[in-house]
């Protein structure tokens, strides 16, 4: 099912960019699930390849990687507790990243 979600979303977004020229928000609906994509044509090119989508099983691998690596962080002196519990209770993959970066810098 991830892997059809994917396709689907990878074709409808090469389909919107040559027919929509003003762009198009989209929600694609699988049973509880929904998936919401906006594909704005002045920005991606028919050529463009910088639009990645992948599934959510990728994501939990990712985010389950990053808190692998916190308690070393911790024990390093590298991460102060209020960042940990801000990267432990982090609902998105793109916000874990930054709170991690944030820290590290």
């Amino acid at each position: 099912m991830a892997k059809i979600t994917e396709e689907l979303l990878i074709d409808a977004l090469n389909c919107d960019k040559i027919v929509y020229s003003k762009g198009l928000t989209g929600t694609l609906i699988l049973g509880k699930l929904q998936k919401i994509f906006t594909a704005l044509p002045k920005y991606f090119t028919v050529t463009d390849h910088d639009i990645h989508i992948i599934t959510s099983s990728e994501i939990v691998k990712e985010m389950e990687q990053i808190k692998s690596i916190v308690p070393e962080f911790v024990k390093g002196g590298i991460v102060t507790p209020d960042i940990i519990v801000d990267i432990m209770t982090s609902r998105s993959l793109t916000e874990m990243k930054t709170t991690v970066k944030k820290a590290i810098k």
